[in-house]
């Protein structure tokens, strides 16, 4: 059956909902090698769901949810909020780089179960390492949405486990002009209300070299729909052209449930984060659509 139909059967009865749950969703994800990895008390252990996580074709866990994340289809996906300077610009590949700041470094998502083909050794980049986004000596802000409810059974999957929701992003200056690189990641329910929201800024000064911040939420309110990821940049010498900080591997994707992930401390932005609409409505400007960041950047 398709994973679709076998899940609606359950509502069958009593005795297909159990059999389905305890037994047939398990040894088809075996079957089709999804298991691969996992001892024999992992598989004895592991609740229904992730069985079926590991069989849905829809399923928002082991890939980037970010659209477009390295410029590589321009700026598709992504909404801008401000094209101050010369405007956004997407560079193939990064160019106006310190010797040490190449190459970018290699940086996959992992992967928790694969399933076993032919190129299944072959170890894949999750984005394009070869474009980024560069901004100008005005300031240089877009956003993207993600929504994750766009399957309800997924969503509800989502609310019961309460999945670790990891984000990074690499970013850069020239080697003859700093400047300021700011991220802010917000987790939304259905009607856009903010529950909770993480901000990372820098002033790019004397490090050359790529640097990646990341971190992650866990033990968020309930009805998570939306993640909201913006980006912004400026440089820091107003020069005409586009001298502000690059970025690139945009990157959020959620933890299936029993796995872990280390967030990277060594080189890493501070975070200021909250559950206060209030607090940032003081740093940003008409709040119902996020569509402009007025002064935020001066404030935080």
């Amino acid at each position: 059956m398709e994973i679709r139909t076998l899940l609606a059967s359950r509502r069958v009865c009593k005795k297909w909902k159990s059999l389905i749950e305890t037994q047939v969703l398990k040894e088809r994800a075996i079957l089709e090698g999804f298991t691969r990895g996992l001892t024999n008390e992992d598989k004895m252990n592991v609740e229904w769901t992730t069985w079926y996580l590991m069989l849905s074709p829809n399923s928002l866990f082991n890939r980037n949810l970010v659209k477009n994340p390295c410029g590589q289809d321009k700026f598709n996906s992504w909404e801008i909020l401000n094209n101050g300077g010369n405007g956004w610009k997407v560079e193939t590949p990064p160019f106006g780089l310190s010797q040490e700041a190449q190459p970018l470094p290699d940086d996959t998502i992992p992967s928790y179960w694969t399933k076993i083909t032919k190129d299944s050794k072959k170890a894949t980049s999750s984005t394009n390492t070869e474009s980024c986004f560069v901004t100008s000596y005005g300031r240089c802000s877009k956003q993207q949405w993600i929504d994750l409810g766009k399957r309800k059974t997924m969503l509800d999957v989502i609310e019961r486990l309460n999945p670790a929701i990891v984000y990074s992003e690499w970013f850069c200056r020239r080697f003859d002009c700093g400047g300021r690189y700011d991220l802010r990641v917000a987790l939304l329910n259905e009607a856009k209300k903010l529950l909770a929201y993480h901000i990372h800024h820098t002033d790019i000064g004397e490090n050359f070299k790529w640097q990646k911040v990341e971190n992650k939420f866990e033990n968020y309110p309930s009805g998570v729909r939306y993640i909201l990821f913006i980006h912004e940049g400026v440089d820091s010498q107003f020069w005409q052209g586009h001298y502000g900080p690059k970025m690139t591997r945009a990157t959020v994707f959620l933890i299936p449930p029993g796995q872990s992930y280390s967030i990277r401390t060594d080189g890493n932005l501070p975070i200021q984060s909250g559950k206060s609409i209030k607090l940032l409505k003081q740093r940003f400007s008409n709040w119902g659509a996020w569509r402009r960041i007025r002064g935020a950047r001066d404030e935080i």
